[in-house]
């Protein structure tokens, strides 16, 4: 009998965020279906050389994890006990593993997909963090880790395969909270500080956001011949503004989202847009890490829209506050 192991929870999305969309697709799916005793428990993980295949425990805290896991995420047997094992995280699993839902990356070690992992970490993470884990997956880009840019790239996983294998996940843990979080869900992002746009932007009232839900991330404006003459380059076919309401002509613009390099750029696009007749709203970092100028900005953005925002209760305060301190508090890792 082979013996295997199985990673998951938010070390397989660490594994397939620093890896990319290129070795997800190249991986295999396991033959595994259930969790039976060709699966490694504490006393067999050290068989695995996880260095080798570059897995290693996600850096903290990339999201809020309760105090005390750390290490290397692995599912166990249900009956196996999931006492402390140092450099390792420990995950009782019960049932059948879906099909599909985890893959073969190196000699006996098998990785649960983006989609499987993302429920996996519902019963870990409130839904507003669940959503902002889901919006990071679903990007178009991630961060070299080295000096931080931000390079594009295709997303891990889709709005659509979340909602698909989370409809087939059955009576999991939290299965209800993650689909509260993939209703929030959007493709497309292509940097974080979008992210924490659309999220500020389009969370519900309960959840600390000002309820402007149903935007896209990078909705392209086809240009007609007729404006082609009022573009800024005439390599440009396709603008696209961060934030947009479909339905409406209001857009939102993070300026200098790539670490405040792109602003003159970014300019020239609103004015772009301002001309082909939508109302483009410009939003920076001072604006976004100041609740009063923001405040601002949103009920501009509503009045546009037609919309309202939340009243200002003690309870919606209070959210805010917790939003914004997920989104912008010190010392996360930005996905």
């Amino acid at each position: 009998m082979t013996l295997k192991c199985i990673c998951s929870h938010m070390s397989a999305i660490w594994y397939w965020y620093s890896h990319g969309p290129t070795v997800l697709r190249a991986s295999p799916p396991s033959s595994l279906e259930r969790m039976d005793a060709s699966v490694a428990g504490p006393s067999g993980l050290d068989k695995f050389d996880f260095d080798a295949a570059g897995i290693c425990a996600a850096p903290m805290p990339a999201f809020p994890i309760p105090s005390g896991a750390t290490g290397i995420d692995v599912l166990v047997r249900d009956n196996v006990g999931s006492r402390n094992l140092e450099g390792f995280s420990l995950h009782r699993w019960r049932g059948d593993i879906p099909p599909g839902a985890v893959r073969v990356v190196a000699p006996g070690i098998h990785m649960c997909t983006p989609e499987l992992a993302f429920v996996q970490m519902a019963p870990i993470l409130g839904v507003t963090a669940l959503v902002r884990l889901g919006l990071s997956l679903c990007a178009g880009y991630w961060l070299e880790p080295e000096h931080g840019d931000i390079v594009r790239r295709e997303a891990l996983t889709s709005v659509t395969r979340i909602r698909e294998f989370i409809a087939r996940s059955g009576r999991r843990a939290a299965i209800e909270r993650c689909r509260r979080a993939a209703a929030l869900l959007a493709d497309g992002a292509v940097s974080p500080r979008e992210i924490v746009l659309y999220m500020l932007c389009c969370m519900p009232a309960r959840m600390g956001g000002y309820g402007l839900g149903g935007a896209l991330f990078n909705r392209g404006i086809k240009i007609k011949d007729e404006e082609v003459f009022l573009l800024d380059r005439p390599d440009r076919e396709v603008v696209r503004p961060d934030i947009s309401w479909p339905g409406t002509n209001v857009r939102a613009e993070y300026l200098g989202h790539d670490h405040d390099c792109k602003i003159e750029e970014d300019r020239r696009r609103d004015n772009l847009v301002t001309a082909l007749g939508y109302r483009s709203f410009q939003v920076d970092a001072s604006q976004v890490s100041d609740p009063v100028a923001f405040d601002v900005t949103m009920r501009q953005v509503a009045w546009a829209l037609g919309r309202r925002i939340p009243e200002r209760t003690d309870d919606w305060l209070q959210a805010r506050g917790d939003l914004r301190q997920l989104l912008l508090g010190h010392d996360r890792v930005r996905m």
